[in-house]
């Protein structure tokens, strides 16, 4: 008679010992599912078994004698060992050669992504802290020394360069004494920088004190810019002595 899964499964979970005693009136092997194959067999006068493929487990195993080896039993393995040697060897080779062979055509093609990450980099430095100079005693104009800034900026859209004073001149101990201050920006180097707002000059008089010039990027790079500075002299004889103070901040920013 065909031993089917589900009387083979039946009988598989009767089982209590490594070797029971088997008494039906067939003999031979009944398979349930191993290693990918389902078959369901009917042994001597009825012809070979049924194969089917499928996933799933190997049930019980009968000899000549009557004997039933419980599954995972060393006897039981050889057995089924020595059964799919001698019947399911080509089958099980097919199976195994077409796995491997869906294995070794599911990825033909792959990539790999190389990356360089440039940290952004944004400064403006002054060439020193503090420049000083004696009045020439006139009525002329005090300018300074031309002053060159330096300006670096990496950003994607450019960046502003803006240098604006804190105050006119103002005298340190006596802040009603005064003299405006005047800025002239220039531009040194920097092909992606141009000066947006080159000179400026502050009004104490009007309370006007706080000034600036500018510049501007359109991409990344750096530049140099001269900055002129000058006390805006009125009359000599009227100017108090001692140190009159003026302060220019530069400052950066990304656009």
């Amino acid at each position: 008679m065909v031993r089917n899964d589900a009387f083979a499964l039946n009988e598989a979970n009767h089982l209590i010992s490594n070797q029971a005693t088997y008494n039906t009136m067939s003999s031979g092997p009944v398979w349930g599912r191993l290693c990918c194959i389902s078959i369901d067999t009917n042994w001597g006068k009825w012809g070979r078994p049924n194969v089917y493929y499928d996933f799933a487990d190997f049930l019980t195993y009968k000899t000549q004698r009557k004997t039933r080896y419980r599954i995972g039993s060393p006897v039981f393995l050889e057995e089924v060992d020595n059964m799919i040697r001698r019947q399911h060897a080509p089958i099980l080779a097919t199976l195994l050669c077409l796995a491997f062979s869906s294995s070794s055509q599911a990825q033909l093609t792959d990539s790999e992504l190389f990356r360089v990450t440039v940290k952004p980099r944004m400064s403006i430095a002054a060439p020193t802290g503090t420049v000083s100079q004696f009045h020439d005693e006139t009525d002329n104009n005090q300018n300074f020394p031309l002053q060159r800034w330096l300006v670096v900026s990496n950003h994607v859209a450019g960046a502003t360069a803006v240098f604006e004073t804190t105050q006119a001149f103002t005298h340190t101990v006596d802040s009603t004494y005064k003299r405006d201050a005047s800025l002239s920006l220039s531009l040194v180097s920097g092909s992606t920088w141009n000066v947006t707002t080159p000179t400026a000059t502050t009004a104490y008089a009007s309370s006007d004190e706080v000034v600036s010039v500018a510049a501007e990027s359109t991409g990344p790079g750096s530049a140099a810019f001269d900055l002129a500075v000058s006390l805006v002299e009125e009359a000599f004889a009227d100017l108090a002595a001692g140190d009159y103070e003026m302060t220019v901040v530069g400052t950066l920013t990304a656009n």
